[in-house]
């Protein structure tokens, strides 16, 4: 009986062995599986990571070049002083509305008022008020700061 209790253990004990083996075998072969894995991930992480920083630069470059061409196009448009002002964004009274949409782009909203003495107008950017008489900008309002032109 004994002997059958130790040979029982034996047996028990070397199963659970080969059971370990197994499953360290598993695991070790999951875990390689896994370190390849994450290594492939990380070289696509750093690939992406250039492509984005390539794409970057581009996008600079060509922003760039669009500033030029339309620096150039609004001096053939405007003529060499007012053109620059243009390009640059600045804003000045007597420039005209149409200025004023290639300086700052489309205002957030207008209001029109014909009356017999003139057309005026109000064009909106954020809590920025421009006033036009007759097509011209005579002056600007903040209202964020209560400052007038």
């Amino acid at each position: 009986m004994r002997r059958l209790f130790i040979i029982s253990l034996f047996i028990l004990f070397a199963v659970t062995s080969i059971n370990a083996q197994v499953s360290k075998e598993k695991f070790n072969t999951k875990e390689d599986s896994l370190s390849t894995l994450k290594n492939k991930v990380q070289d696509k992480n750093e690939q992406l990571r250039n492509d984005i920083d390539s794409l970057k630069k581009l996008r600079d470059s060509l922003k760039n070049k669009l500033q030029a061409q339309l620096h150039d196009l609004y001096i053939l448009k405007y003529g060499k002083e007012e053109g620059g002002k243009v390009a640059l964004g600045q804003i000045w009274t007597g420039m005209t509305e149409e200025m004023m949409r290639d300086s700052w782009g489309k205002p957030d909203s207008i209001t029109v008022n014909k009356k017999p003495w003139g057309r005026y107008s109000q064009w909106y950017y954020g809590d920025i008020i421009y006033f036009f008489k007759n097509g011209k900008l005579f002056e600007w309002e903040d209202n964020n700061s209560g400052k007038e032109n």
